[in-house]
């Protein structure tokens, strides 16, 4: 049995109907055929949201106005439509008579995650926690809200500056929530790196994750020796005379910072790129260890991107014995793929409308 996929107008697809598998395949084609795209599209249609790290309109064939992703199956869709020099999307999801899936990913940018720019770092970590705590994504939107709010006023030259207390004490607020959740994430992290020394060469015993957050003179510290403090007016009437003169904002979660490191040595310089790679993908198999154990009713899903291309056999191994291990349905995409799983081109999947 297959599930009709349609799409308008994304990526490298012009109007183009697939064929996808219901069990787990390979989507196995030369460079540049449109596996990502495919992938994506997939993502998308069973999310609403565009692949991690890259932004919708950047899905959106080029120049065209609109997109659509549909799925033979009733309700399932996803559009796009500019209007007024603006993306409009719109997604559609049936009534869940069972428990949707948690989708994992993986792209080759994931391989250098612990070397990417803070706020993208951030991004790939609040979404880990996310598949745990669908509230703290909540309070990370309305965190980004609330930022952006004070950005805004400091760019005027005159301002109410009740409407900075107002501001700084609402990121405050939600910063701590924050702090407490991201913090118990990377304990859980922490207290389970030991256990990564048997996929690697490297000992791991004393490594350790190191969490920094900013106390309210806009100063990275350690959570652990931070306590937590209450701001009153003069105390953010300091930070916001130093955040007129830089022109940004300087306190809250934000602008948090972590690192996997033994000392002071970060593991993206003493690991190799193959063990950097398994690092990411460990951690990641430790957050649907957790999701297993909070949501057991939820079929876990992997969609992978280009995993294949640089794994040894021994790697190939403990990815499918440990990483997907608990998948109930894998996608992988790349020039190569496992070899005990279906493997398909791009024009196999292909349908005539």
């Amino acid at each position: 049995m297959s599930t009709s996929l349609l799409l308008y107008n994304w990526r490298c697809f012009a109007q183009q109907s697939f064929s996808i598998p219901e069990e787990s395949f390979a989507l196995v084609d030369e460079n540049g055929a449109g596996k990502s795209s495919l992938l994506g599209a997939l993502y998308s249609l069973y999310t609403g949201n565009s692949w991690p790290g890259t932004k919708i309109g950047e899905h959106l064939r080029v120049d065209t106005n609109y997109f659509g992703v549909l799925s033979t199956r009733p309700d399932w869709s996803f559009s796009g439509q500019i209007s007024g020099g603006r993306l409009h999307t719109r997604y559609q999801q049936p009534e869940a008579e069972t428990a949707w899936p948690v989708i994992f990913t993986y792209s080759p940018d994931d391989n250098y995650w612990l070397s990417l720019p803070r706020n993208v770092k951030l991004q790939r970590l609040d979404q880990l926690i996310g598949y745990l705590n669908p509230e703290y994504l909540r309070l990370v939107t309305t965190l980004d809200k609330y930022v952006r709010a004070k950005q805004k006023l400091l760019k005027q030259s005159q301002v109410e500056f009740r409407l900075v207390l107002v501001l700084t004490r609402s990121i405050s607020e939600i910063s701590v929530k924050i702090w407490e959740i991201r913090k118990g994430f990377l304990d859980y992290l922490s207290m389970s790196l030991a256990y990564f020394s048997n996929w690697i060469s490297s000992p791991l015993e004393t490594w350790t994750i190191r969490y920094e957050i900013t106390n309210s003179s806009g100063i990275r510290q350690q959570i652990s020796r931070l306590k937590l403090e209450s701001l009153d007016d003069e105390v953010i009437a300091d930070l916001w005379r130093k955040e007129k003169i830089i022109q940004k904002v300087l306190y809250g979660a934000q602008r948090d910072e972590f690192q996997f490191e033994n000392g002071r040595i970060r593991a993206q310089h003493a690991l190799s790129r193959g063990e950097n790679r398994l690092l990411t993908l460990y951690v990641k198999y430790l957050t649907q260890q957790k999701v297993k154990e909070v949501f057991p009713e939820k079929p876990l899903w992997w969609f992978l991107d280009d995993v294949y291309n640089e794994l040894d056999s021994v790697r190939e191994d403990i990815l499918q014995r440990e990483v997907l291990g608990l998948a109930s349905f894998s996608i992988y995409s790349g020039t190569r793929g496992p070899s005990q799983t279906p493997q398909y081109s791009i024009a196999s999947l292909r349908k005539s409308f």
